[in-house]
């Protein structure tokens, strides 16, 4: 499924790929997961790209992104039925939202062994913590802490044991 996917989007096998799923881009923090990605270190950023998923208007943050000097490393697509094709193919699950009820999209990431960096304030990012399946930023949010944790997350090694606690607690659970 990976591959598959990877060579569909062009995407080479080496490449981090970061995961948004979500529609309400605004309230899902997708402005502060593009903020984290443009500030990557040269070298993490050259070889990475960003999918978001959702349904909402791309406008604002296509202008965002070239502003970030970004725009040729993010794909959007609006929502999709076959997200955990995407799931399976990411590197990393980012979910910063201002505010999440619940955050289903943590619980299917951790489902398919995909690690998660989401902000502490959704519903389900204790989930994150009790499986030790990723980490989360705390409150009050800052954006530097968020982009120093996707830095650390995309270059530790501590990825696939994020990756094997996720799918092992939600086995269990």
């Amino acid at each position: 499924i990976r591959l598959k996917l990877r060579a569909e989007l062009n995407i080479a096998a080496e490449t981090h790929m970061i995961l948004m799923v979500g529609s309400g881009f605004r309230t899902k923090g997708t402005d502060r997961a593009m903020k984290a990605f443009a500030a990557l270190p040269d070298e993490i950023r050259g070889k990475g790209v960003l999918v978001i998923i959702g349904k909402d208007n791309f406008r604002p943050f296509r202008r965002l992104a070239r502003r970030l000097g970004i725009e040729k490393q993010i794909i959007f697509f609006h929502g999709r039925d076959d997200i955990p094709r995407f799931l399976f193919s990411a590197d990393l699950l980012l979910h910063p939202a201002y505010r999440e009820n619940t955050g289903t999209v943590l619980i299917e990431a951790m489902a398919a062994r995909l690690p998660v960096l989401a902000s502490d304030v959704c519903g389900y990012a204790d989930h994150v913590l009790r499986a030790d399946a990723g980490r989360l930023v705390p409150s009050p949010f800052r954006q530097a802490t968020l982009n120093q944790m996707l830095a650390e997350m995309l270059t530790s090694e501590e990825r696939e044991t994020w990756s094997a606690n996720g799918g092992r607690y939600v086995s269990r659970n």
